[in-house]
């Protein structure tokens, strides 16, 4: 049997003629490309984002995080947040302290956090990772290091309203 693959514009009649609530519309994924690292408290983009365009103003998001983070050679906690860009605003934060990692030197740990969204528009939505410290020293998120076998990736399921 042939699997088939809805446009935008078809997954927009099908949504309205009646896809129950809570149905999964559309899954996209970005896995992290190069390490992001902060010795500073106040928060920081990552550069680990993805951007998905919701089919209904009335869909929502689940956002998954998976992945690690280390600590270059000192103890320290990494506080981990999600933030979300709509259109052509600006980023906000959406979730405060979604995750606090706690380590010493340089043992990685992993990361992982959901979260659901509601952005109630029909705008491209764009979300991001962003870190910073909550002690000295520099931590690290990582993805594709040599000595590791660690990838960040963000996950969106987009889920009928």
């Amino acid at each position: 049997m042939a699997l088939i693959k809805l446009n935008n514009q078809s997954l927009s009649a099908v949504t309205s003629a009646g896809l129950p609530s809570g149905s999964i519309i559309n899954v996209t994924s970005s896995r992290m490309t190069a390490a992001a690292s902060t010795s500073g408290t106040s928060f920081a983009a990552t550069g680990h984002n993805i951007t998905v365009t919701p089919s209904t103003s009335s869909s929502k998001f689940m956002i998954f995080g998976l992945g690690g983070a280390q600590t270059w050679f000192s103890t320290g906690a990494l506080r981990i947040r999600l933030y979300r860009k709509i259109g052509t605003g600006s980023f906000s934060d959406i979730t405060g302290d979604i995750s606090r990692l706690y380590m010493s030197s340089t043992y990685q740990v992993p990361m992982a956090f959901s979260y659901t969204d509601s952005p109630a528009t029909t705008d491209a939505v764009t979300y991001e990772v962003y870190i910073a410290t909550a002690s000295s020293g520099t931590q690290q998120v990582y993805s594709d290091l040599s000595n590791l076998d660690k990838k960040n990736e963000l996950t969106v399921m987009e889920i009928a309203g």
